[in-house]
């Protein structure tokens, strides 16, 4: 098994770097007394109608250099993961049930308007009759909810 990554690198000066570190220290390090405190940004626009008018944000033009990169499972280390289909379990659906003396018939119930279970195997009696079948949920039948078996125009 291998693993796709795509790797962008964005080549940009000195001054636009330091612009968006300051953004980030901003925003999304503030909190605790340990924090770096709010700094000042200064970028490169600037309202030309208003010199006063206070305006954030940087202009940049940088080149970008992508490479897409192929790891083999092997080459990782090893971790545990909760592996989706452990809890799958198939459950039976008749279409048929007795109830008293009575057969209550429950096809359009269970085969038309199933919802929860995707059949996996008919249930029959000894004389080839279906009366039901097991079923799973989607996610443990259809393989497509969460992939595709359709390689993608770029892997190797």
């Amino acid at each position: 098994m291998k693993y796709s990554i795509l790797v962008k690198q964005y080549a940009m000066t000195k001054q636009e770097f330091e612009f968006w570190e300051i953004m980030k220290k901003n925003t999304e390090q503030l909190g605790t007394i340990f924090d770096p405190q709010p700094s000042q940004v200064k970028g490169n626009i600037h309202c030309v109608t208003d010199p006063a008018e206070v305006v954030i944000g940087y202009l940049g033009v940088c080149t970008v250099v992508q490479k897409r990169n192929y790891i083999d499972k092997s080459k990782l280390m090893q971790f545990s993961t909760k592996r989706f289909y452990t809890d799958c379990t198939a459950d039976s659906v008749l279409f048929e049930r007795i109830q008293g003396n009575a057969i209550i018939h429950e096809e359009d119930i269970y085969f038309n308007r199933n919802y929860i279970l995707i059949p996996l195997d008919a249930i029959t009696t000894p004389f080839g009759d279906v009366i039901g079948h097991m079923g799973t949920a989607p996610r443990c039948a259809d393989c497509t909810l969460r992939g595709t078996k359709n390689k993608p125009a770029f892997w190797e």
